[in-house]
Formats: C-alpha cells, structure tokens, sequence
C-alpha cells in the first residue's frame, strides 16, 4: 500500500480488489457539515481523478481534509496531477 499527505488531502493506493470499489472518496463530516457540500467535494475530487486517470490501476482511497472546502477545482486537479503523474 503506497500512502501519500496533501494539505487537503490524502491518497492511499491498495492492490486491485482490496477494496469493494475501485476508486473511494472520503468526507467526513468535520470537513463539511452539509451533505450537499461533501458532496460537491467528492464529485470534484472523482471528476479531477478521472481527468488524469479514467481506469484506475490500483485500488484508491482519497480521504479530505478541512481546507479543502475553500479550494478551487484548478488546486485540486493540480494536486491530484502533482501526487499522481510526478511517480
């Protein structure tokens, strides 16, 4: 398992069929009190990893972070691209 720290996120790769989905987005309610914005967050998060990667390799899991809420789309695909495509 490869695990990688962001400030407004975290990234963590299992093997193929570790989990039940291959990709898995996590918001917690700490991050944003309404349903509506966690998943705003989470759509924007799936939609900048699909752009980079639209079949995923690995089994992902992307836990957020509390900035994220005020972080624009550009930053977060910028991130995503800064975590996946510099390996």
């Amino acid at each position: 398992m490869n695990y990688n720290k962001n400030t407004i996120f975290s990234v963590r790769e299992n093997p193929p069929g570790f989990q039940k989905k291959p990709l898995l987005v996590v918001v917690g309610k700490k991050v944003a009190a309404q349903a509506t914005k966690r998943n705003l967050i989470r759509r924007r998060i799936i939609a900048a990893l699909r752009s980079i990667r639209p079949t995923p390799m690995k089994d992902i899991t992307v836990i957020a972070k509390p900035p994220i809420t005020t972080t624009s789309f550009e930053t977060i695909l910028q991130e995503i691209k800064n975590l996946f495509i510099t390996k």
